[in-house]
């Protein structure tokens, strides 16, 4: 669905999974695929009186990771009545390619090793806190010794190798999700994939599976006069089906409940999304939003969107009474902008595992149709009263080097190469390895540490504020048609639909 949001930032730690892929992935059909799966079931024997759940990823593809993060809360509400495993596959790629994500794939399989009952948290600190593998490590008082010596010699090799041995032949229809012997292939939802747990729980089922719908109503205040209050209601909607028995009812601030509820509250811009207090008597809403949930009188208000309209000051911000409906000030319709064929732009949060992962996708892209892509990439970032450029994630550092490195090389897109590789290996603090003979290290370093790295990041994040985007990861294909919350694979599709004459005979069906 194509919308033109001025959303939140980037929606949920991996709780909200809206980003990730939430399409149904019909069963296995072929014999070979069923032999290969039977294969799997018989290693994958589960503890008694525990459910054996494993994730067979790709080591070189950020979309199974996106899967995984996106289920992280669910495996972690249900405890100890799980047993968890992480594999991966062989690459499908090139080696160059699969070299830029197998470190990282060997560093969490010897943190499975060393670590078996931490491997969920700290995987979950990577993907939900968007710290780097040492800070985690370091974190969970993690023997960093132990685990290099793991990771950087044969005995994380070995793992990696082991593991792959585990699967051949499915490699074009990962991730794999296996409960005990059945895959699973429901939707990237925890509350979708908690009852999928439950539904395969014997009589000793987890705690989860007895909890109580949610019979609250929680309260969207928006604004009718604030044309971009009304994309964020469908990231409210998308929250309300997450939630078994939550209702969401809109509430408008012209409305005399609308303005009781602004005054009550003390609340200063719009739009709010107000839970009731019943939620910490759900387990899987509470354990699911409790970190974004934030006391305001008899509600909570939910942090993660963002509020960004005040509906009182009609001087400053050109807004109209409540009985005139007006277009807010900032307001970039894509119908008033020009068709440019070819341009892609695409708008991430520094660290953000989702906005990586698209990232990630458009080196093929780019690769498939060489030289017709103009492409560009603006980050979504803050800038506080000091003046001081923000992250949520951090990435404030690395933002610049890739900035830098489109400055000083941007003939033929060669600074891309620099940012692909990045983008496959975020978590590598030697950012160096990703410096070719054409970008050099030095001049990505010299430039960094000089204002200049200062002035680009605030030129560049410009471009989200002037369309009024801010979340993450965000398209703008032929700098006309705008879309957001993209999934990965959809990529291609949507650059292609609005570009069939450069997409022709490049792809096949």
């Amino acid at each position: 669905m194509k919308i033109t949001p001025f959303l939140l930032i980037y929606l949920i730690f991996t709780t909200i999974t809206l980003f990730s892929s939430c399409s149904e992935k019909s069963p296995e059909k072929n014999s070979k695929k069923s032999n290969s799966l039977t294969t799997i079931a018989k290693q994958l024997t589960p503890p008694k009186n525990k459910l054996k759940l494993t994730f067979i990823l790709s080591s070189d593809n950020l979309d199974g990771e996106v899967a995984l993060n996106s289920l992280l809360p669910a495996i972690e509400l249900i405890g100890n009545k799980l047993e968890f495993r992480l594999e991966y596959s062989k690459s499908r790629h090139s080696a160059a390619i699969a070299a830029k994500t197998t470190q990282r794939c060997i560093m969490n399989l010897c943190v499975q090793k060393l670590y078996p009952h931490k491997i969920l948290r700290y995987l979950s600190c990577i993907s939900q806190l968007g710290q780097s593998s040492n800070q985690c490590s370091e974190h969970f008082h993690f023997d960093q010794g132990r685990l290099n010596k793991c990771a950087q010699g044969k005995k994380g090799i070995k793992l990696l190798a082991d593991s792959q041995k585990i699967l051949s032949d499915e490699t074009n229809s990962l991730p794999i999700i296996m409960i005990n012997d059945n895959r699973y292939n429901g939707e990237y939802s925890p509350s979708k994939f908690i009852a999928a747990i439950c539904a395969l729980s014997d009589k000793s089922k987890p705690k989860i599976c007895h909890s109580q719908s949610l019979s609250a109503r929680a309260i969207f205040l928006t604004d009718h006069r604030c044309n971009q209050c009304k994309q964020v209601k469908e990231v409210v909607n998308y929250l309300q089906k997450q939630i078994p028995g939550l209702k969401i009812a809109e509430v408008d601030y012209c409305s005399s409940q609308g303005k009781k509820l602004f005054n009550q509250l003390n609340l200063e811009l719009l739009p709010q999304l107000l839970f009731p207090q019943k939620i910490k008597h759900n387990d899987l809403a509470w354990n699911l939003y409790r970190q974004s949930l934030k006391p305001r009188g008899k509600f909570y208000t939910f942090n993660k969107i963002r509020p960004f309209y005040n509906p009182t000051d009609n001087s400053s911000s050109g807004n109209s009474t409540c009985n005139t409906k007006t277009k807010n000030p900032g307001d970039n319709s894509s119908n008033n902008q020009k068709e440019e064929p070819g341009k892609l732009q695409l708008f991430i949060r520094p660290r953000c595992p989702f906005g990586n992962s698209v990232l990630a996708n458009t080196e093929k892209l780019f690769k498939k149709i060489p030289g017709k892509i103009n492409f560009q990439l603006s980050y979504l970032l803050e800038i506080d009263k000091s003046g001081k450029v923000k992250s949520l994630y951090g990435g404030i550092t690395e933002s610049k080097r890739q900035l830098c490195a489109k400055h000083h090389y941007p003939h033929d897109h060669k600074y891309i190469e620099y940012i692909w590789c990045r983008a496959h290996q975020p978590d590598d603090p030697d950012w160096k390895k990703c410096t070719t003979n054409t970008i050099k290290a030095n001049v990505i370093k010299k430039c960094v540490n000089s204002s200049q790295a200062s002035k680009l990041l605030k030129t560049n994040l410009q471009s989200g504020k002037n369309r009024g985007i801010s979340i993450s990861p965000s398209l703008i294909i032929n700098n006309k048609h705008i879309y957001t919350g993209i999934k990965p694979k959809q990529l291609k599709e949507l650059f292609c639909k609005h570009n069939r004459s450069l997409c022709k005979s490049k792809f096949t069906k």
